[in-house]
């Protein structure tokens, strides 16, 4: 292990260790409040939901990754002086590539749901650049859908949010059923 390798191990290992004591949604409001309604676009807010979210799937890709950085494929590719590169991307990569993928999928899944309960609380996209779902329901919410009556303003935002999340873990399972060969039968 190089002097590097240590640095980046270490810095990465303590975020990790440090960034789940303070809840997601918890920092993730704390953030998006003292960002600013001026400020606070679609992309920043996008950025905020990715800043607190990449901590568990990057633990678990730091794990498989160690774990196949023992292996004989990869040591037989050190001893036979490939680049760090090309056992990154020809030993590593494709064993670890299907987790990555579903891992993204469910992260898309939990951003949208994210950023519909920062936008329900008003701490959302700034309301003139772009509609999302969550502001549609916090308009609900501000034109007192509810008490007036109307509360049929919630049904196509939650049958929409419920739609994408159901589609997404159906995608995300049948990738599952395609990469893992212990599913294939």
């Amino acid at each position: 292990m190089g002097i590097s390798e240590v640095w980046w191990t270490t810095s990465l290992c303590s975020s990790q260790i440090f960034s789940p004591v303070i809840p997601g949604f918890v920092l993730l409001i704390l953030i998006s409040f003292s960002i600013g309604q001026e400020q606070r676009g679609a992309i920043t807010v996008a950025v905020v939901i990715g800043f607190t979210s990449w901590v568990w799937t990057a633990r678990a890709v730091r794990s498989q990754v160690v774990s196949l950085r023992n292996r004989d494929h990869v040591n037989l590719s050190k001893l036979s002086g490939h680049s760090i590169v090309h056992i990154i991307l020809a030993d590593i990569l494709p064993y670890i590539a299907s987790y990555v993928i579903m891992a993204l999928i469910l992260q898309i899944s939990s951003g949208i749901l994210a950023e519909a309960g920062l936008s329900i609380l008003g701490l959302g996209p700034k309301t003139t650049e772009v509609p999302t779902l969550g502001l549609m329901m916090n308009w609900a919410m501000i034109y007192s859908a509810h008490v007036t009556g109307k509360w049929w303003a919630y049904i196509p935002v939650l049958v929409t949010i419920a739609m994408v999340s159901f589609s997404m873990n159906l995608m995300n399972t049948g990738l599952d059923q395609v990469f893992n060969p212990a599913l294939r039968d």
